[in-house]
């Protein structure tokens, strides 16, 4: 896992893990629970387990997952141009 300090000198760490979390949040596969202490709703990555799911289930999420990295790491990258790239490679 890589580090950086932003600007305002807080860690940010960069890994795996983290990165596996904030694409189920973006995808929208999620736990929400209120906070009492922060007032507010807080998102959490749901706890996701492949081989506990049905295919149903798995194709949920795998394409959620999908949709948000073409919307968030793979802008301007359609999803046809990655296969694409993907087969060549």
């Amino acid at each position: 896992m890589r580090n950086r300090q932003s600007g305002w000198g807080e860690i940010i760490r960069f890994g795996r893990r983290n990165f596996r979390k904030e694409m189920l949040k973006a995808a929208g596969v999620v736990d929400m629970y209120y906070s009492i202490t922060k007032d507010e709703m807080i998102l959490e990555a749901k706890s996701i387990s492949f081989g506990n799911m049905d295919e149903a289930e798995f194709r949920d999420v795998y394409d959620a997952v999908k949709g948000a990295i073409f919307r968030t790491v793979l802008r301007g990258i359609s999803e046809e141009e990655f296969n694409r790239n993907l087969i060549g490679f």
